[in-house]
């Protein structure tokens, strides 16, 4: 058996295509999963070894570009009150851009220098061509960044014996950026490298990745003709195939009405959870098994939570996917409310004692019982606002007052009111505690101070908990940051740590069996599904607005992106016709003729040189054909059977919502025709809690409500 390199779109794949082929029977030797970076990485770490090039993780672009920023100047005109930290962000974002879509430093300095830019944007240009001949300076040659590591795996292909006679399958679309495509081109050019066929759109594929693997000698082959032959479904129904082949086109033909794709509304989000939940059980009575069963997430900071407490409360097995950052881990999310009680605003100081497991034993001692949400009392009744000395004064005054008046009391409230003043003395000696390991937690230090310093708050102030473990080995990866500067001021340190807990995951938790898979849109890429559902499909949520990026804006990305006098374009697509013209944001689909017209092709011209099938620096219009192609890949996951949903209400403000275009345009290709809000209205489906059988209720405030509508009897 030859070796088998998988190439996944993500980690869930590359850990259940092996799982799923094993129970299928088939034999697994020599199948090695990776997702490109991985196996960029294991191929560049012994071309890398000996080279002295400092360490690099996803902390040091923000924190270069924090100290590039801070350096600068007023050069980007920025008020003196605007916080840095989101600014530096954006900046490192910008700065890798540029980096990772090969464009030299030398390019951009003469892209400055223009003339035709306005005064504005001649300082803005200049003060960022500046900032990233710095950036790149930094880096080129001295460390380990992205771009180095896949230039090194290039180098690694030649002697990496393990990956001799080895064939490559690339399990799903990629969405790879240039110095990523470069890699596997590479690859293509070692070891015969194959894309597992999937339909595709023409108004999706002009620019995907299919597109660019097309021109590098990558072929397609059906699932059936490749090693994973034993996980081929089985046909799909017809309105599964009209999503895969027409959605996002013009719509034509006719209604496709079959059962194979449900639109659902809800009130709420809740209540479209529930929804979903109610067709999960739906799918388990008729035999699915939960592991076949996927729910998609295009918002899971929103989704994510509420199917989780929801599917634990039911007993239902779930696989939550590494989608959500590790900010919303418990632990995590501990530590930044921690940090951010500095001030000692009593709001957020009882937000971190309120929700953060903190081990009180080790401040009030192992007798002590303390209370939180009685903490939140006292400290309201004491009058208290922000700062140290509030604390002190009212909540000693508080408790004097509080002993005084039992004493003039008889001795049932004598002894509550003791106790409340014991327990404000209680908060009094952990507010202060909390206040000085805050005082610890500023000035300048060296990163492996730090470092400590932040893994001893975690031990002291945080109990163990799902993500600790993550939590604390990102801590310690901190010291590390000593190869980029000696010293960091506090607030760089916040920084990098909150830019990292945004990049890292929270871990999966081990679950024995079957379980439904639940994570974004990303997170289960490469996986399908017989029944799979989409929530949050609503107008502004999903793709939500995608904004320009302020330092480089679109019009200036596709100038630098072109090539200079000499240049060829660093990533080249098949030699085709170049991909329709855009009609923008607000449209369902584009129109063929009209796209065509625009861009005034003459095929008798030769083609002059072919332009790039994926960008070299994304654009506000390439980042909306991505969500649509992950849209799509996410609808393509589904085998049997399809659900989309949204809510129709914002449960805080009331106000009605609308469905996401995307929503629209699925609607509209089944329907065979572009459809009228009232069209839409009569396709669309939703639960009524009213009309509710009381063998479909989900919990006993359901069942409880059921009840009472049939007078209590079962």
């Amino acid at each position: 058996m030859r070796p088998l390199v998988l190439l996944v779109p993500s980690l869930a794949a590359a850990l259940e295509l092996p799982r799923r082929l094993a129970s299928s029977g088939r034999a697994l030797a020599g199948i090695y999963p990776f997702k490109v970076f991985d196996l960029a990485r294991a191929l560049a770490e012994p071309v890398l070894l000996g080279r002295g090039l400092k360490a690099w993780d996803n902390g040091h672009d923000a924190l270069l570009a924090a100290r590039l920023l801070a350096e600068s100047g007023p050069g980007f005109g920025l008020p003196a009150d605007v916080p840095r930290g989101p600014v530096a962000a954006t900046l490192a974002r910008t700065l890798q851009a540029l980096r990772r879509g090969g464009v030299s430093p030398k390019k951009v300095d003469a892209f400055a220098a223009r003339p035709e830019h306005g005064e504005g944007d001649a300082e803005r240009l200049a003060t960022l061509a500046h900032l990233y001949r710095r950036f790149h300076e930094s880096l080129e040659e001295r460390a380990a960044d992205p771009v180095t590591l896949f230039a090194a795996a290039a180098e690694g292909l030649e002697s990496a014996r393990w990956l001799e006679e080895a064939e490559v399958l690339v399990a799903d679309d990629l969405e790879l950026d240039p110095v990523e495509c470069d890699f596997v081109a590479a690859l293509a050019r070692h070891r015969p490298v194959r894309l597992l066929r999937r339909e595709l759109p023409p108004a999706l594929r002009a620019a995907s990745f299919r597109a660019w693997a097309e021109g590098h000698g990558i072929d397609e082959v059906a699932m059936a003709d490749s090693p994973l032959e034993a996980l081929a479904p089985p046909p799909a129904p017809e309105g599964l195939v009209r999503l895969r082949r027409g959605l996002f086109e013009p719509p034509d033909g006719p209604a496709v009405d079959d059962g194979s794709v449900a639109l659902v509304s809800a009130p709420g989000e809740a209540a479209e959870v529930r929804a979903i939940v109610r067709r999960l059980l739906d799918e388990a009575g008729r035999g699915v098994p939960f592991e076949e069963m996927g729910v998609i997430l295009p918002r899971p900071d929103t989704y994510a939570p509420l199917f989780a407490d929801l599917l634990a409360r039911l007993g239902i097995p779930h696989r939550l996917h590494p989608s959500l950052p590790l900010r919303f881990g418990r632990s995590a999310r501990s530590l930044l409310l921690l940090l951010r009680s500095r001030g000692l605003a009593r709001s957020t100081v009882m937000e971190f004692l309120t929700f953060a497991p903190v081990p009180f034993h080790r401040f009030l001692g192992e007798e002590a019982e303390p209370r939180p949400s009685r903490w939140d009392a006292i400290s309201r009744d004491a009058g208290i606002v922000s700062g140290l000395d509030r604390w002190i004064i009212g909540l000693r005054a508080y408790a004097e007052a509080e002993r005084e008046r039992g004493d003039q009391e008889s001795e049932s409230r004598r002894a509550r009111r003791r106790r409340n003043a014991r327990e404000a003395e209680q908060l009094l000696e952990v507010v202060q505690t909390l206040s000085a390991v805050l005082e610890s937690l500023s000035g300048s230090e060296p990163w492996s101070v730090w470092s400590e310093r932040l893994r001893t708050v975690c031990e002291d102030w945080i109990a163990p908990g799902a993500d600790t473990e993550r939590l604390l080995e990102l801590i310690a990866d901190l010291g590390g940051l000593g190869a980029v500067a000696a010293h960091a001021s506090w607030d760089e340190v916040e920084q990098v740590l909150e830019a990292r807990l945004e990049w890292e995951r929270v871990p999966l938790e081990p679950v024995e069996g079957g379980a439904v898979h639940v994570g974004a849109l990303d997170a289960m890429a490469g996986l399908t599904f017989r029944f799979v559902a989409i929530p949050g499909l609503v107008e502004g949520g999903y793709p939500g607005v995608l904004r320009p990026d302020p330092f480089l804006l679109d019009e200036e990305r596709t100038a630098l992106a072109g090539p200079a006098a000499g240049e060829t374009t660093r990533v080249e697509a098949p030699k085709t016709k170049p991909p329709r013209a855009s009609v923008g944001q607000m449209s369902l689909f584009d129109d063929v003729e009209e796209a065509e017209a625009d861009l005034d092709l003459d095929e008798t011209e030769p083609e002059s040189p072919p332009s790039a099938a994926l960008p070299v620096l994304p654009t506000t219009q390439d980042r909306l054909l991505e969500a649509r192609r992950l849209f799509h890949r996410a609808l393509s996951q589904a085998t049997e059977k399809l659900v989309l949903s949204y809510p129709r209400a914002d449960a805080r403000t009331g106000r009605e919502r609308l469905p996401s275009l995307f929503f629209a345009a699925a609607a509209s290709t089944l329907a065979g025709r572009p459809l009228a809000g009232a069209d839409l209205d009569r396709l669309v489906v939703e639960d009524d809690p009213a009309a509710l059988p009381l063998e479909e209720t989900l919990d006993a405030s359901e069942r409880d409500r059921a009840r009472v509508r049939e007078g209590g009897r079962e």
